[in-house]
């Protein structure tokens, strides 16, 4: 599996963020972006995401443009941006839940319960979010990393 970005341009009202950017992250890579903020990182996951178009240049997954795969590769990203995509009314097991279905997934009370074990909510399961902290609220959200079939990660922290 690979992602790939060839002489990608990106601009925003008149302000070029980057230019002739391309590079091939391969599986089990981890790219990490840093800049000062308005540098055009998150531009660049949105793009990666297909949720902002390029002004120039070609992303592929797997040698195929994202354009022409369309559903096919949003089944395969999960993308976690600024905000934490949970349910303040439920809880944090069906937040996971619900977050899964909506993907195509059903994981085993096990593996969900494994998830929140990992990333130290194991007893908060049953506690509706709108009880828990604000890095709490974000492990939930990042537990959904972990129980996920997705092949492709875009995590904006």
């Amino acid at each position: 599996m690979s992602l790939e970005v060839k002489n990608l341009q990106c601009i925003r009202g008149d302000r070029e963020l980057f230019t002739n950017l391309s590079f091939q992250l391969d599986a089990s890579q981890l790219m990490m972006l840093e800049g000062q903020n308005g540098s055009g990182k998150t531009t660049l996951l949105r793009a990666l995401c297909g949720l902002y178009l390029q002004d120039q240049g070609e992303i592929l997954w797997n040698g195929i443009s994202i354009k022409k795969q369309d559903e096919d590769y949003r089944r395969e990203l999960l993308y976690l941006g600024h905000l934490n995509g949970i349910k303040a009314d439920l809880t944090v097991l069906e937040n996971l839940r619900i977050n899964s279905a909506l993907s195509g997934e059903i994981p085993s009370t096990d593996e969900l319960m494994e998830a929140l074990d990992t990333i130290g909510l194991y007893v908060f399961e049953d506690f509706p979010t709108s009880q828990l902290s604000q890095g709490q609220k974000r492990r939930v959200a990042l537990a959904r990393l972990l129980i996920s079939k997705a092949k492709l990660w875009v995590y904006i922290g």
